[in-house]
Formats: C-alpha cells, sequence, structure tokens
C-alpha cells in the first residue's frame, strides 16, 4: 500500500494558524516554476553523540518530522525544505565550528537549535557577524537579555520560567518544606538555574533556609562526594537542573544511598520525562518541569507529532529539545511564508510577534527581546504506570503557571534591540 501523503491542506488544518497561510503561494503553473527553484536550507545544531545524545538525536528528528510534514504539502512557497543537521558533541568550540560550516559551506538560510545554552551562546557573535537568524532551542534568559541581538530567537520557555515554576510548585505542593539545597551543573545554565529557583521561593514569599549549593562538572562521572555532602546537610528539599546523562547518574548513584527516602522532595527543571524514559523501572518519584510532555495535550497537531514520530522513529518523542526543533522549523516556514521572502530582515520581522500552535501547545515570540513564550509551563510528580514502560507524571499532580506570567518582564531583562 501507498504510503499516505500529508496535504497542505491538512498541514495547515493541523498547525492552524492564521499566520501560516499568509503569503502562501496558490498551486497552479506559479508553483510549479518555484518548485523548480533551489530549495531553502535551514542549518540545525544538536548534540547526537555522548552522554547528552538522549536529547540531541530527538531533537534532530522533531525536526525532520517537521520537513516531512512541510515537504509532503508542497514545502514553502513552493520551495522545498532541506535540513543540514550537525552533531555540536555538546562543546562549545565544536558548535562554533560547526555554525561556520553551515553558513559558509553549507549555504544555509538559516540556523537554529543547541541543546547546551553553553553551545548556543558561544554562536550568538557568529549569528552578529554573518547577520543570519539562529533560533536556539536552549533555554538561557542571556539570549534575550542585555546582549539580546536581532539576529537571535529563543523558540520556547526560558531557564527563568522553568526554575521559577519549580520553585512556585514547591511552595504548593511541598509547603512544609523549609530546609532547601541545590545540585546543580557548574555552567551557565546550572548557576542561572539555581538562582531562579531561589528567586522564585522569594517571590512567593516563602521563607526558606538555603542549607547546601553544590555544582558539578559538566558530563560529572562520580558523584557519591555530592550526594554524601547534600545527606549531610540535613536538606529537606533538593532542586536539581542536571539534564539527561547527568540527572541519569545523579539518580543511580544516589539510590543505593537511599537519597529518595531521606529527602522529602525532589525537583528538576529539565528533560525530567526523557530522564524518566532512560531510567526505565530504575526510575525514582520526583517533581520534573517539561517543556514538552506528549501525554498533557489532546491536540491534533500532538497526536499527529506523535504518531509520525512512532511510525517513523518507534516509541514516544521524550525529549524536550524534539518538539522545541519541531517548533523552530515551524516558525520559520511561517514567518518566511507571512515574509513572502527568505531576506533576513523580513523574516525577523516576520518571527516578531508570531503565535503559532506546535505539539507543546500555543507559542508566541514577544518582540520586543524575541523571547519565545509558551502557553503554559507545566510541572508534575513521577509515577508507576502500568501502561508504560516507564513512569509518567501522576494527572493528579499536574501544575500550570501561565507563560506570560512568568515571563521575564521587558523591564528587567536589559533588552535594548537593535536593528537588524
Amino acid at each position: 500500500m501507498a504510503k499516505k501523503q500529508i496535504t497542505r491542506r491538512e498541514f495547515v488544518k493541523v498547525v492552524g494558524s492564521g499566520a501560516l497561510v499568509a503569503g502562501a503561494a496558490t498551486f497552479g503553473v506559479p508553483t510549479l516554476l518555484r518548485a523548480a527553484n533551489k530549495p531553502i536550507k535551514f542549518g540545525q545544531l544538536n548534540t547526537t553523540s555522548g552522554i547528552m545524545a538522549s536529547q540531541g538525536v530527538p531533537g534532530m528528528r522533531g525536526a525532520q518530522i517537521a520537513q516531512d510534514i512541510i515537504n509532503q504539502a508542497g514545502g514553502i512557497m513552493g520551495r522545498k525544505l532541506e535540513l543540514v543537521q550537525e552533531d555540536d558533541q555538546v562543546k562549545p568550540s565544536v558548535g562554533v565550528r560547526k555554525f561556520r560550516k553551515l553558513v559558509l559551506e553549507d549555504k544555509v538560510d538559516f540556523v537554529f537549535g543547541t541543546n547546551s545554552s553553553g553551545v548556543g551562546l558561544a554562536c550568538v557573535p557568529l549569528a552578529n557577524e554573518f547577520k543570519k537568524i539562529f533560533i536556539s532551542t536552549s533555554m538561557s534568559d542571556k539570549y534575550t537579555g542585555a546582549n539580546c541581538s536581532p539576529y537571535v530567537f529563543r523558540i520556547g520557555e526560558s531557564t527563568s520560567m522553568a526554575s521559577k515554576a519549580s520553585a512556585y510548585c514547591m511552595v504548593a505542593n511541598e509547603p512544609g518544606i523549609k530546609k532547601w539545597a541545590g545540585i546543580n551543573p557548574d555552567y551557565v545554565f546550572g548557576h542561572e538555574s539555581w538562582d531562579f529557583f531561589k528567586k522564585g521561593m522569594q517571590e512567593k514569599k516563602h521563607q526558606v533556609q538555603i542549607v547546601k549549593e553544590s555544582f558539578s562538572p559538566f558530563g560529572c562521572q562520580d558523584y557519591k562526594p555530592y550526594i554524601t555532602a547534600l545527606l549531610e546537610s540535613k536538606a529537606e528539599g533538593v532542586f536539581t537542573s542536571l539534564w539527561t546523562g547527568d540527572l541519569i547518574n545523579f539518580i543511580k548513584q544516589a539510590k543505593p544511598f537511599g537519597f529518595f527516602d531521606k529527602v522529602k522532595a525532589f525537583v528538576n527543571n529539565t528533560t525530567s520525562f526523557a530522564t524518566a524514559i532512560g531510567l526505565g523501572n530504575e526510575m525514582v518519584p520526583f517533581w520534573g518541569e517539561a517543556r514538552y510532555y506528549p501525554f498533557y495535550r489532546d491536540t491534533e497537531i500532538n497526536r499527529k507529532y506523535v504518531s509520525m514520530y512512532q511510525k517513523k522513529f518507534g516509541g514516544y518523542p521524550g525529549a524536550d529539545v524534539g518538539a522545541e526543533c519541531f517548533a523552530s522549523v515551524v516558525a520559520l516556514k511561517l514567518a518566511i511564508e507571512k515574509a513572502g521572502t527568505t531576506d533576513t530582515a523580513k523574516v525577523i520581522a516576520a518571527l516578531e510577534g508570531l503565535e503559532f500552535e506546535v505539539p507543546e501547545g500555543k507559542k508566541w515570540i514577544r518582540p520586543e527581546d524575541h523571547s519565545g513564550i509558551d502557553e503554559v509551563v507545566l510541572l508534575g510528580k513521577f509515577h508507576h504506570d502500568p501502561k508504560y514502560p516507564f513512569w509518567v507524571y501522576d494527572p493528579k499532580t499536574y501544575f500550570t503557571v501561565p507563560g506570560k506570567e512568568i515571563a521575564m518582564p521587558l523591564s528587567q531583562t536589559g533588552c535594548k534591540m537593535a536593528k537588524p
């Protein structure tokens, strides 16, 4: 049986946005002529090797699904979308080298991606140098802060949103916990996460005592000294922004210490569901934040995304960055069609203020600082459900904060956006 193609009409219906069809070509001879033109090329950086590959590989897959949908529906203004995907090895120096390759050798029109803010922020000067739009799928608030750039966007929620939402969740669900500690990776994301978690507690006027602050090297192999120190601090609650391989290693090494029995609450602000999939039956009950969680939204586009992921790759799309890469591709498509061109300045203008729906829900790109703001920030507490080979959030524990409510106010970002 021939594989069913997704029509352009179905794509418009699924993604569902007035902006989606703005500037879209009608079919006929002009479209056929445009289809013969060279493809529009999107360059992508994500981590597909090493212990963080469980986030980066799904990022590539999410973009490929968006590419399939777009090309099966006629491309972008009649031109085929081509992805050029590169492994940044979660190393800033490699990310910079690959960014240069994408622009200078592969001649991509736009760049998106990165799992690590360390890599993404290292690429920002190149976006400015080459005057090339770069949409980050990593979370740092620095993308949209004092050094904001007309060429740089962050597609989804920021470190401050996820970390403060984690604090709000703990105040609401674990108000009796007064002694808190943190174990976070020793680079910009980890330090930002911990600072914003503490700020979230302050915003809720929740008086707590910080009994331990720990920062571990990225890719840490031995967490036992950190685990021992956390237990000796008598912390009742522990916040972490460890992610993917690091978080999995921490949990595996902490279990023999009885860590999760001795600590009343453990909360993570990123990649929590990917961690649950990675750990399988070794998972433990903790609170986690998810930029994307496949079981939360019963929408047509989310069902389509999950279904296509399962058919193409198998399993569930558990990694946040997969949905963020999907969203980046969709946002660029919408903006190009709205602008009616791939001209950088005009696409920037079209991205600013763009509203659209993707598997995560509705997104809005704040024009003043290029912050991607999600409909809600979601947390939940993991439990075992026999329907799945991995732990999932207990639906009774869903905790949400509206994205616009928790987004950093413009007056606090320090962003003074220049003209491209």
